[in-house]
């Protein structure tokens, strides 16, 4: 008995052995469904309906509408225009109000997503505001001590894994919520009650927001938007603030060690006494910006922007501004530039600047 055969993969060769549908047996049946529901579904299956259904079927249509019009004495007397009207216009009114049922479906999806993130911050504040109360409550007794810190370390671990839950879930318009909720609430500022560390804060707006004195080391603030905002004496160690917009923030006494700031936009920004010791600055714009007294040391701010900004008592001993943009009168206005590599390549050993033309680019 002849058996067919078809090259649809290895899943769909196994059990088409037989002549006609009919004859399978039923783990073959199953099979088969099987394989047309998970090629329907996949991309593959997606691509082979299309081939296989739609574009024969267009193309017969088509087929049909020109052969009627090239056919004579047929009854049919209408031209190509009134077949397209007969066709096409109700074809194109199908899409249309397909597209319009799909952007409705859309549009009722993201309003159930965004009511169900409201419901969650919510959530998150109730129990948040119960964690609180309890870390401030002074009704334990004195002979409980290390109880007590027991019971404080959990509670300090379960605000840290709730915050960092309720983030990775929220959407960018409402993390600053959270933020300004513990920042207010003195919870992420020392005493450390909620560590931050890979807290998920990436193409949040935070522009122009007040967080002066706030632990945030280890966060993930890449692409996000801190124009204007007022973060003096903030802790931002090992951040991840790559692609972030700081325009004209205020960052005095900030500690920025080992953060990564790569093609940061920081215009105007007010770094001074700044601590930014080993902090990746490539290509980081630093243009018109106050960096008066800050801490360079062992920094990369390779292709950085400096160019008219305020370098006076700036230590770079070690630094790396080789391609930096930065004049010969703003560099000797710095503490120092020891062991740094200079805009022009070349490596600098003294202590005291004392620079030429020649080192600036």
């Amino acid at each position: 008995m002849m058996h067919y055969h078809f090259s649809l993969g290895n899943s769909f060769n196994e059990f088409i052995k037989m002549p006609t549908f009919k004859h399978l047996s039923g783990i073959a049946k199953r099979r088969f469904f099987l394989f047309v529901h998970r090629s329907i579904l996949s991309r593959k299956g997606t691509l082979l309906f299309w081939l296989l259904v739609i574009f024969p079927t267009l193309f017969f249509l088509i087929y049909i509408i020109v052969e009627t019009v090239k056919a004579e004495n047929t009854g049919f007397d209408k031209t190509l225009w009134q077949w397209m009207d007969l066709l096409l216009v109700p074809a194109a009114l199908g899409i249309g109000v397909w597209g319009l049922n799909r952007a409705e479906k859309a549009r009722e999806r993201e309003t159930t997503k965004d009511q169900l993130r409201e419901s969650a911050l919510q959530a998150y504040f109730d129990t948040m505001t119960e964690l609180l109360l309890e870390h401030d409550s002074k009704k334990h007794p004195v002979n409980d001590l290390e109880i007590n810190h027991d019971k404080e370390k959990k509670r300090k671990s379960l605000a840290r894994s709730r915050t960092l839950s309720i983030l990775k879930g929220l959407g960018k318009e409402r993390k600053e919520q959270v933020i300004q909720f513990l920042y207010e609430s003195e919870l992420i500022k020392k005493p450390i009650f909620v560590g931050m560390k890979l807290a998920d804060l990436a193409n949040a707006n935070f522009k122009g927001i007040t967080l002066e004195g706030a632990c945030l080391n280890g966060v993930d603030l890449s692409n996000s938007l801190l124009d204007e905002a007022k973060m003096e004496g903030a802790e931002l160690r090992q951040a991840n603030l790559r692609w972030s917009k700081m325009n004209k923030s205020h960052m005095s006494l900030a500690d920025l060690s080992n953060a990564n700031m790569e093609n940061a936009n920081m215009k105007g920004a007010i770094l001074s006494d700044a601590i930014l010791r080993e902090a990746y600055l490539h290509n980081v714009n630093l243009r018109d910006s106050v960096l008066r007294g800050a801490d360079f040391r062992n920094a990369t701010l390779s292709n950085a922007d400096l160019r008219n900004s305020n370098l006076e008592g700036a230590d770079f001993r070690r630094a790396i501004l080789k391609g930096a943009k930065v004049s010969v009168e703003q560099l000797n206005k710095a503490l120092s530039f020891e062991g740094a590599t200079m805009p022009n390549g070349e490596k600098h050993e003294e202590a005291n600047p004392n620079l030429n033309n020649k080192t600036a680019v």
